[in-house]
């Protein structure tokens, strides 16, 4: 049987266009949503971005940031806009981003933005064995203080001299170090 060139053509495009499969991703194949960041802590004022990725069961990944759903269980704490948060007043909210139905969640922790750290002494002098406690207050934003001395992150310079833990001094060797506290980015 002889096929006019045409028809021939027509056909083996047509055979060609049946064995053209395409498989698009869909929400089936989305295995979990995931954050960049599992929690959060801001201070009033403050922003920060989340990155949110999306893992496919055939192990690919795609940035779905811009596509998903925000949300914050408490938008007065923390607001969020595309993944970017910003911290409005002292609390904790829960971050909510959902793509293609799979959630995800991150805790925000917000507080009072320091101004300032004061401490109660400039200068130890103490024997071997001795301790002494460090004070610290914490002056904030609205101007408002807190003595802050338990919470804060205390370091020694030089541990084998004093060590330091809660602002508690303990000379243990003779010589000299340098006792720092940190609290709120300060």
């Amino acid at each position: 049987i002889r096929f006019p060139k045409t028809l021939l053509i027509m056909l083996c495009l047509w055979i060609g266009m049946l064995n053209i499969q395409v498989e698009p991703v869909s929400a089936a194949d989305l295995s979990k949503l995931v954050l960049s960041k599992n929690e959060l802590s801001l201070e009033v004022g403050e922003s920060a971005s989340l990155t949110a990725t999306a893992v496919y069961a055939n192990g690919s990944t795609a940035n779905v940031t811009i596509n998903a759903e925000w949300s914050s269980s408490e938008p007065s704490v923390a607001a969020v806009y595309n993944g970017t948060i910003t911290a409005k007043s002292e609390g904790t909210a829960t971050i909510v981003a959902i793509y293609q139905n799979v959630p995800q969640s991150v805790q925000v922790t917000v507080t009072k933005k320091v101004k300032a750290l004061t401490k109660n002494k400039q200068k130890l002098e103490l024997r071997v064995g001795e301790t002494e406690t460090i004070r610290l207050t914490a002056t904030y934003s609205d101007n408002t203080t807190e003595e802050v001395t338990e919470r804060a992150e205390w370091n020694s310079s030089n541990p084998k001299v004093a060590s330091v833990v809660n602002g508690v001094v303990k000379a243990e060797s003779s010589g000299s170090a340098v006792i720092t506290a940190t609290f709120g980015k300060q």
